[in-house]
This record gives structure tokens, C-alpha cells and sequence, in this order.
């Protein structure tokens, strides 16, 4: 018989293994600081007043009830100052005491007999730190030469969006002060400074238009620290002023 044919072995193929290439992941886009106060804005306009004395005028806030906070130079000399509120008609309130190193006032009134808005409540505060900076700010304040409507009121304050730029202390009196880039203008002296979660960090005193030397300056406001109004504030309710 004729011997069959044996088949020659064939090699066995490679299995080549191709390294798997991971499918790229979108890059997440960059969002801006969020800067929207809207809703801060509308939940406190009506715990924001004007202060008027016999001198001049700036802006008030609600504190706590009977209470409101703003600047001892917006006050000035004045025992008695007027209050206009946005909504509701005028009341009167006493300065109860001064610190007048760290430009603060403590208006009081009688709740009982003064028809607040119903809509004021006291403002929530806060505190500001270095890794604060660069994070947004609100200035609330009655600037300019407002016309009280005929029936007293003055409608809401006007906000002022920035940016918190630094934290300074005056020296000579030892007082924390934050540096915003929001505009204010006089009359908005006394307001609230806000952050985006609605909490006073600050109270706005003055702005710096000159250096030392005298050169120009743009953009440069300081608000009075919540902390330095916080630790003025048991000496005040007892009506000691320094």
C-alpha cells in the first residue's frame, strides 16, 4: 500500500496584542467666579436705609431688631438721626454710642412704635480671610442726591459688584479693613458689603482717591472688617462710646 501523505505541520500564528488606547476625556471648561447677587440682593433691599442727620446723609442696616449699624462719620455729632426706609415711611432712632477709631455707629429704635418693613430682617455676618481675596463682593448704600418720594420713601439701594482685593490694617488705630474695587460713592458710607452666601463681611467707610505722595488713585475702597465691628459692638450696647 502506498504510505499516506503526512501534512506538514503548519506554525502556529502570534497573537499580536495591540496596546489599548484610553479615549480622551473632554477638559473641563474654566468658569468664571460667579458674580450673580440677584437673590442676595432682592432677599435684604429692605433691611438697607438711608441715614439722614442735620449734616449730610449715608446708609444704615439692620442689626437686629431695634438695631442698625453704620459709620460714626455719618453720624457726626448728631444724637438723633432720621431714617428712611424703602418701602415704608420715616423713623426716628437715637445713636446710642460711637467707636469713633473704628468709624462705627449704633443706631437704636423703640420696635414697639416704629412700623419697620415687614420685610426687613437683620442681615446675616460673616468673616473675610486672606484666601478670601479675589472672591466677589456686594456694596449696598443710598449714594447720591436721592429725592425722598412724596410719601417718604426712598426705594431700594443700589449695589456695587467687586472684588474683595486685600486685607489691611491701620496702623495708627489698629483697625482690620477690607480693600474692595467696588465703587462707592459718598452716601453709600455705612452700607453693607456682602458675600455671595448673603453675609455682611464688611461696612463700607471710605474710598482713597490720593497716595501719601499724592499721586492718583483709582479703585481703592475700604470697608470696616465684620471681626473689628463684632468685637466693638458689646462696649456699644452698653452705650459706651470712645
Amino acid at each position: 500500500a502506498t504510505p499516506a501523505h503526512t501534512a506538514t505541520p503548519q506554525p502556529t500564528p502570534t497573537r499580536i496584542r495591540f496596546p489599548s488606547t484610553a479615549t480622551p476625556q473632554p477638559t473641563a471648561t474654566p468658569q468664571p467666579l460667579p458674580t450673580d447677587f440677584s437673590d442676595v440682593f432682592a432677599e435684604y433691599a429692605h433691611s438697607v436705609f438711608r441715614i439722614e442727620t442735620s449734616s449730610g446723609m449715608g446708609t444704615g442696616w439692620l442689626l437686629q431688631p431695634g438695631l442698625i449699624l453704620t459709620n460714626q462719620h455719618v453720624v457726626g455729632g448728631s444724637t438723633i438721626v432720621s431714617v428712611r426706609q424703602n418701602q415704608q415711611s420715616l423713623f426716628i432712632a437715637i445713636v446710642r454710642a460711637v467707636d469713633e477709631p473704628r468709624d462705627i455707629a449704633l443706631l437704636s429704635f423703640d420696635v414697639s412704635h416704629t412700623f419697620l418693613d415687614p420685610m426687613a430682617k437683620p442681615l446675616p455676618t460673616g468673616l473675610s480671610y486672606v484666601s478670601d481675596i479675589a472672591s466677589s463682593m456686594m456694596a449696598m448704600g443710598y449714594s447720591g442726591e436721592l429725592t425722598p418720594h412724596e410719601d417718604g420713601t426712598v426705594g431700594p439701594a443700589t449695589a456695587n459688584i467687586g472684588v474683595l482685593s486685600g486685607i489691611v490694617n491701620f496702623t495708627f488705630f489698629d483697625v482690620d479693613n477690607l480693600v474692595i474695587d467696588a465703587a462707592v460713592d459718598p452716601g453709600d458710607s455705612g452700607g453693607p458689603v456682602l458675600n455671595l452666601d448673603g453675609e455682611v463681611v464688611g461696612m463700607t467707610r471710605a474710598a482713597q482717591a490720593y497716595t501719601g505722595s499724592g499721586q492718583r488713585v483709582v479703585g481703592t475702597f475700604y470697608a470696616v472688617a465684620w471681626e473689628e465691628i463684632r468685637d466693638a459692638l458689646p462696649n456699644l450696647k452698653q452705650g459706651i462710646s470712645r
